[in-house]
């Protein structure tokens, strides 16, 4: 869709998510829009389970020894999936608020996270293996029913993965700079396409058309992987006005790409490291950069319509006593990051060329 006419305004952080006593490095929001989870740093390896609405505490899930790197909800939000650089990967109830089951344990570290929309579970880490969940398994409580995970073999440590909007296509991200692209017949996982992109991926995503995906890695490049069968060599490095390296992608709408990047010559403790950059697409162009923010931004979650935007690092401009852990909601105003309405279109955004 076409942009507004109105320019990207700077975003007031509304709430902070509190009670936690590190880095928070991953957050998921449930279907229902509700409640915000966040998972720390291993100085406070806990869950916190949020009201997004209020940034009242609901409750804390504890069993993790190691920093929390990934978070997914269930697709009916009755569980949360959760995986750690202790090697587990658990399942909680939410409800319950602290019962817990581990689904994988004995791994090497786990490093990454991703649940399809059909409900297949994917976790990866150290040992350079993908285990697979699928739905049927995951529901059921029965060991003995849910039998084993399937395996695919990347070969090097994972650092991301993503599934395709209808689940038959992973994307998987490594420490080398290697990009794999597994593709689903049936109930088997067959490896179609492998790349060197020469710095740790460290963050992935479909393009809205599920024809593609972006690729941002750790030397802070944006590259585009096309999936058509006539584009198996296609393989595009974006024009980037990035800052350090990109922790994490999100598509705000067909035309909008947010990139959450970390800027490693400045002190993680200082204002400053994080930035969010809002670029168009398919283009990667940057429309605006967001700064200022404590910490890399390792993961981002719009919330309602596209207006507000959760990250796991808040902003320090206008918080009269910063919480310096604390994830964050931030309110755009009257722009809903790309989405047009009638009678307020252009084809060229005005604040691209700011």
């Amino acid at each position: 869709m076409p942009y507004r006419t109105d320019a990207i305004p700077e975003p007031h952080t509304q709430l902070l998510y509190p009670g936690h006593n590190s880095w928070v490095w991953t957050i998921a929001l449930s279907p229902d829009g509700d409640t915000l989870a966040g998972g720390g740093h291993s100085h406070d390896s806990r869950i916190h389970l949020w009201d997004v609405h209020t940034g009242e505490v609901l409750g804390t899930l504890k069993g993790h020894t190691g920093s929390v790197i990934g978070l997914a909800f269930s697709t009916d939000g009755r569980r949360l999936y959760s995986a750690s650089y202790d090697g587990s990967l658990r399942s909680w109830d939410v409800d319950g608020k602290t019962a817990n089951e581990s689904l994988l344990v004995g791994c090497r570290e786990l490093n990454a996270l991703a649940l399809s929309p059909n409900g297949t579970l994917a976790a990866g880490g150290s040992d350079g293996i993908v285990y697979l969940f699928c739905a049927s398994a995951l529901a059921t409580s029965d060991k003995t029913r849910r039998g084993e995970p399937t395996q695919l073999t990347f070969g090097s440590r994972i650092r991301s993965l993503a599934f395709s909007a209808d689940g038959q296509t992973l994307a998987v991200g490594g420490s080398e700079g290697k990009l794999c692209v597994f593709q689903r017949t049936g109930d088997v996982w067959h490896e179609t396409r492998s790349y060197d992109l020469g710095s740790t991926v460290c963050a992935l995503a479909f393009t809205p058309d599920g024809k593609s995906v972006v690729c941002g890695t750790k030397a802070g490049k944006l590259h585009l992987v096309g999936l058509a069968h006539d584009s198996s060599d296609r393989l595009t490095t974006l024009e980037s006005h990035t800052q350090g390296e990109i922790r994490s992608l999100l598509f705000a709408d067909e035309q909008t790409l947010l990139v959450g990047q970390w800027d490693t010559s400045v002190p993680d403790v200082q204002p400053g490291c994080g930035r969010l950059a809002i670029c168009s697409w398919p283009d990667g162009a940057l429309l605006r950069g967001v700064n200022d923010f404590l910490g890399g931004l390792d993961s981002l979650v719009l919330q309602g319509d596209g207006r507000y935007l959760l990250t796991t690092k808040n902003r320090t401009p206008g918080l009269e006593e910063p919480a310096r852990y604390a994830p964050a909601l931030h309110d755009f105003g009257d722009v809903h990051l790309g989405r047009g309405e009638e009678g307020t279109l252009l084809t060229v955004p005005p604040w691209a060329a700011m």
